[in-house]
Order: structure tokens, then sequence, then C-alpha cells
């Protein structure tokens, strides 16, 4: 067994991950080591959970979760979308979040961003208590939300009833252009008043001189794109 003093970089991703991979993989995902990843294929589309590690030695080193949703039917009509609209990058996920999303101090806070959680680790000690809280928060708060959000409905219900989130997200595009999709799929009318919302929104984040201006762009664009599906 280690002691505390020989607690290298190393040894923390591969405790850390070795802890996640009794859980995820009695969820069915698979450990991808070499990206760090779990990753799970299901009918409505993917999820990965992916960790992130940070070396701040001698000090500390750091960690923390991430988890990435793509929706097949979401990604179908973004390709269409993209091609309407004449976009030439990738498509990227329908939504994701962080182990910061589930931190109240950050979640409640005002920043525009998801922003990362990382999580202290100086010993192995320190990694089993930190891990143990990490797994908590996966088993019972991200994986649950990661089924809900992967399933269009559940999708399109969760952001419908939680719009300040869009909002804290301006800066993550593939959120903004999944999200108006979503509400294109479920009727026109839904994905009006979505866009009537976020431009709303907009208005207001440049008024204080937050600009969007990819944002107008996509706005504009899928509205021609909706308009051209009547």
């Amino acid at each position: 067994m280690l002691a505390d003093d020989e607690f290298k970089y190393a040894d923390l991703k591969n405790f850390a991950l070795m802890e996640a991979d009794k859980l995820l993989s009695m969820e069915g995902f698979k450990l991808v080591k070499s990206q760090l990843s779990f990753k799970k294929t299901i009918q409505s589309g993917r999820i990965e959970v992916a960790f992130d590690f940070l070396n701040y030695y001698p000090t500390n080193y750091e960690y923390s979760f991430g988890v990435i949703i793509w929706i097949n039917a979401l990604q179908e009509i973004t390709l269409k979308f993209y091609e309407f609209a004449g976009i030439k990058e990738s498509i990227k996920w329908s939504t994701g979040f962080f182990e910061g999303d589930f931190i109240d101090s950050l979640r409640n806070s005002e920043y525009k961003f998801r922003t990362g959680y990382y999580n202290e680790v100086r010993s192995l000690a320190e990694a089993r208590n930190s891990m143990n809280a990490t797994l908590d928060t996966l088993k019972n708060k991200a994986i649950p939300l990661a089924y809900l959000l992967c399933e269009l409905k559940g999708f399109q219900e969760y952001y419908s009833s939680n719009k300040h989130e869009i909002v804290k997200n301006f800066g993550n595009n593939a959120l903004f252009i999944s999200i108006l999709l979503a509400m294109c799929l479920r009727n026109e009318t839904e994905f009006f008043n979505m866009a009537n919302y976020l431009r709303a929104e907009l208005d207001r984040e440049k008024a204080k001189g937050n600009i969007y201006e990819e944002l107008y762009f996509y706005l504009d664009r899928m509205s021609e794109f909706v308009k051209s599906k009547s």
C-alpha cells in the first residue's frame, strides 16, 4: 500500500479511474483509459463521463469530471441546419455539465459558464475521501440527469423548465443550437417561444456589454430554417 509521501500524480489518475470504473461499469459504461473517460451508447444517443486531472506538484493534484451527451435526433437535425446555414464546423455534443454544476456555491453563482470543480488531493487518504464524494455525485445526481437528458423528450422538458441554464451558458454554442432545434422537433410554436425568450435575454446581455454576435446569427438562420420546413 502506498504511503502518503509516495502518492504521485499517476497514482491519483489510476486510483480515480479504478474507483469510477467500479460504479460506471455496473451502469454499462466502458472505460477508455487513453482518453480518461467512460462511454456508453444507448438507443437514443451516447453518454461520456470524462475526467480531468491537474498537476500542481509539489502542493497538490486536482481532478474533476464532466458529462457530455449526444442525442441522435439532435445530431441529425443539426447536420441539416448546418447544411442550410452553410456552417462548415463539425457538429459537437448536444449538452454537457461538470461536477461543479452540483456544488451549490458554484451552481447558483452568476457565472456565465458552467464551472468545473476541481477536487484538491495531497495524499491517498484525501483521494479516497474525495472520490467517495465524487462517486456519490455521479451515482445520485450526474448519471440520473444524463439518462434524462439523453432522451429527446427529457431534454426538451428539462430546458423548457430551466431556461436560466441556457442564459448562464451563452458561451456554449453547441448547447444553444441543440436547445432551439429540440424545440423545433417538438413544434414550431415551441421553437419561436424559445427563440423569442433567448433573443430578449441576448439583448439584455448586450445592454450590459456582453455581446454574443454568433448567437444572434444562429437565431436568425434557425428561424429561416424552421420557416422553410413549414
